[in-house]
């Protein structure tokens, strides 16, 4: 058995009737003006990672370029200028989310 069996053993196949709700949520709070990337790589490694389905939120300003880089995700774009706003809109994903990963790319 190589190391490579090995490692694929520790892994279940999915199911055939599952759907991407099955794999957990994850609600990323990523990214930010001149640091789309950060966002971007930040929901591709959860897909990557086996997570089912991907809450991106991030602000307004770099939703389109998120959103056609990582299509497959659900959005969450939220206004800068507001922090009330942001908790608001933040509420009730997080109560729906498996885990929540933030700051990459959030800056200061």
């Amino acid at each position: 058995m190589t190391a490579w069996d090995s490692i694929k053993a520790c892994f279940t196949p999915r199911l055939p009737d599952s759907h991407k709700g099955t794999y957990g949520t994850l609600l990323s709070v990523c990214g930010s003006y001149g640091m789309a990337g950060a966002a971007i790589l930040a929901a591709r490694a959860a897909y990557r990672s086996g997570t089912g389905l991907v809450v991106a939120a991030l602000p307004a300003s770099i939703y389109p370029i998120a959103a056609v880089s990582v299509p497959e995700a659900v959005f969450a774009p939220f206004d800068t200028d507001s922090v009330a706003n942001c908790t608001e809109l933040l509420t009730p994903y997080m109560q729906k989310a498996d885990a929540v990963l933030v700051g990459c790319g959030l800056g200061n």
